[in-house]
């Protein structure tokens, strides 16, 4: 599971890839790749679990996704992304 707290910037995985390091984006909806900006990385322990605080400051409202990805066999593969409950 992935969990993404807005105005704390904290962000966790539980039970993801166990040790490995993932890159954190976060994406407009509706702005394909180009709305993607940096957010943070995230290390997972031997089980797969992990937290990391995320130096990504919106200036005002927005919509979107995080999307966490990672080198697999040199290639970026996004393997998680963050729901949305109405």
């Amino acid at each position: 599971s992935v969990t993404v707290q807005p105005g704390v910037n904290l962000a966790q995985v539980d039970g993801a890839a166990a040790n490995a390091t993932y890159a954190i984006a976060f994406c407009r909806f509706g702005a394909g790749t180009a709305g993607c900006v940096a957010a943070g990385t995230l290390t997972t322990n031997n089980e797969g679990d992990g937290q990391t605080q995320l130096g990504f400051s919106p200036a005002g409202p927005v919509a979107g996704v995080f999307v966490f990805s990672r080198n697999i066999n040199g290639a970026s593969s996004a393997e998680l992304v963050t729901g949305f409950r109405p």
